[in-house]
C-alpha cells in the first residue's frame, strides 16, 4: 500500500508541477491531496477484484484438479 501512496501522490505531484511550469494552471496543494486519495480509492477496489478473479480461478483449477 506504501508503494501505491507514493506512486500517486509522485504522480500527482508531477502534474502539479507541470501546470506551474508552463503556466497551464495553479499548483494546488488540494489537487495533490485529492489526486493522491482518488489513486488510493481506485487502487482498493481493483485489488479487491483482483483477489475475486484471483482466488475464484484458484477454486476452479482446484476442482478440475479433483474431477479427473
Amino acid at each position: 500500500m506504501k508503494a501505491v501512496i507514493a506512486a500517486a501522490c509522485s504522480l500527482s505531484l508531477t502534474y502539479e508541477m507541470i501546470q506551474l511550469l508552463f503556466g497551464l494552471g495553479s499548483f494546488d496543494v488540494d489537487d495533490l491531496i485529492l489526486n493522491t486519495l482518488g489513486g488510493i480509492l481506485g487502487y482498493v477496489p481493483a485489488k479487491w477484484i483482483h483477489r475475486m478473479i484471483y482466488y475464484r480461478e484458484r477454486r476452479l483449477r482446484m476442482f478440475q484438479s479433483i474431477k479427473k
